[in-house]
C-alpha cells in the first residue's frame, strides 16, 4: 500500500507542502544510488484544522531506573532495539492532504493532490501516531500497558514476566534468563525493527 493516494484538488486549503531533502549518494561496489528524504512544511499546519493532539509520552526517569534496578538485581537479560524510520511507520487518524512531491509528479494528473494514509517526517501529529500504532502493535501481542507510566508494557509469559521500555524510537526489553522468555523477545518483531 503506498503512503498516499493521488486526488483531483479539492476547494480545500492545503497548508502542507512537502520537501525534497537530505540527496544523499551512496557509492557501492556495483552502482551509485541516490537516497532522498519527503519531509512536509508541517509548521504551516493549523492546529484545531490539520491535526488535534501531538503530545508523544516520555518515560518517566523513575520508570528506568527502578526497571533497570530490578533487571540488575535479579541478573535478568535486557535487548536494546532500534525503529527504523520511526515516524514513516505512524498511521494517521486525521484527514491530511499535500501537493505532490517534487519529482514525483503524476503525469496524467499534474495538478491532483496526495491524500496522505502514512505519516511524514514534518507533520505535527507523527510522534503521536507513531506512539499509537506501536502501542496498538505491543498490545495485540498481549502486552499490557502500565498505568503509572504509560510507555512501560509488560507481558506475562507462564510464571515469567517481561518488561519492554519505548523511548521514541528505542526499546528495552528486559527478562529473566529463561528460554521462553528469551525467545518471546527474540520473536517481537515487527517490520520496523532494525
Amino acid at each position: 500500500m503506498y503512503p498516499f493516494a493521488i486526488l483531483k484538488l479539492l476547494n480545500t486549503l492545503i497548508s502542507v507542502k512537502p520537501w525534497l531533502t537530505n540527496i544523499m549518494l551512496y557509492n557501492t561496489i556495483r552502482n551509485e544510488r541516490y537516497k532522498a528524504r519527503l519531509v512536509t512544511q508541517g509548521f504551516k499546519q493549523l492546529p484545531g484544522v490539520d491535526y488535534d493532539q501531538t503530545i508523544l509520552p516520555v518515560i518517566k526517569p523513575t520508570t528506568i531506573r527502578l526497571i533497570l534496578s530490578h533487571v540488575i538485581s535479579n541478573n535478568w537479560l535486557i535487548r536494546q532495539l532500534d525503529i527504523k524510520n520511526t515516524f514513516l511507520n505512524g498511521t494517521l487518524t486525521e484527514t491530511v492532504f499535500i501537493r505532490q512531491p517534487p519529482g514525483f509528479i503524476h503525469l496524467d494528473h499534474p495538478t491532483h493532490i496526495c491524500h496522505l494514509h502514512k505519516s511524514f517526517y514534518g507533520l505535527k501529529q507523527a510522534p503521536r501516531a507513531w506512539f499509537q500504532t506501536f502501542s496498538s502493535f505491543l498490545l495485540s501481542k498481549g502486552f499490557i500497558q502500565s498505568k503509572a507510566d504509560t510507555i512501560l508494557y509488560t507481558f506475562h509469559f507462564g510464571d515469567s514476566l517481561v518488561f519492554l521500555l519505548v523511548y521514541i524510537d528505542d526499546i528495552i526489553i528486559s527478562a529473566p534468563p529463561l528460554p521462553c522468555s528469551l525467545k518471546l523477545c527474540l520473536d517481537l518483531n515487527p517490520p520496523f525493527l532494525k
